[in-house]
C-alpha cells in the first residue's frame, strides 16, 4: 500500500487465495471512491508515485494470458500508470528481454529528478541500481 504525495489517494495491492499475484487498485481518500482502473500481473511490485500526482511507475510481469505455464515469472519490467486510464494504456519504461530474471523496483528520486531502478535477480545476494531522469513524465 502506498500514499501519493499529499495523502489524498492510496494504490494498494490484493491477492487472491493465498497468491503471490497482486492486484492493485487505487482510492481516493477523500472522496472514498475507488478508481476504476485494476492493474494486473504485479508480484512482489513496488509504486513509486510522482510528485504531481498524476500517476505512478509500477513493475509488473507480461499479461499472463499469453505466456506459457512454465514462463509467467519472467520478463518483469517497468510502467507508467496515468491515474483513471486502464492498464492497456500504461507506458512501457523498461525491460531488459535478454535477462528474463531481473525483476525491477522503482523509486522516484526526493527532489522528483530521477526514476530510480532497484534490479535483482530472484534471490542472489547481488543488485544493481538505474537511474534516468524524469524529464519526459
Amino acid at each position: 500500500m502506498t500514499f501519493n504525495y499529499d495523502g489524498t489517494l492510496l494504490a494498494y495491492a490484493l491477492s487472491f487465495n493465498g497468491s503471490d499475484w497482486q492486484e492493485f487498485r487505487i482510492i481516493d481518500l477523500i472522496t472514498m471512491e475507488e478508481y476504476p482502473e485494476r492493474l494486473k500481473w504485479c508480484k512482489f511490485s513496488n509504486i513509486a508515485w510522482r510528485k504531481d500526482m498524476n500517476g505512478f511507475f509500477y513493475n509488473r510481469y507480461p499479461d499472463q494470458r499469453s505466456v506459457h505455464s512454465n514462463k509467467k515469472g519472467y520478463y518483469n519490467a517497468v510502467y507508467w500508470h496515468n491515474i483513471g486510464t486502464n492498464q492497456e494504456e500504461d507506458i512501457l519504461i523498461y525491460e531488459d528481454k535478454t535477462e528474463k530474471e531481473l525483476s525491477f523496483l522503482p523509486e522516484v528520486s526526493d527532489d522528483n529528478k530521477y526514476l530510480i531502478l532497484k534490479v535483482y535477480n530472484g534471490t542472489e545476494p547481488k543488485s544493481k541500481l538505474y537511474y534516468r531522469t524524469l524529464d519526459k513524465f
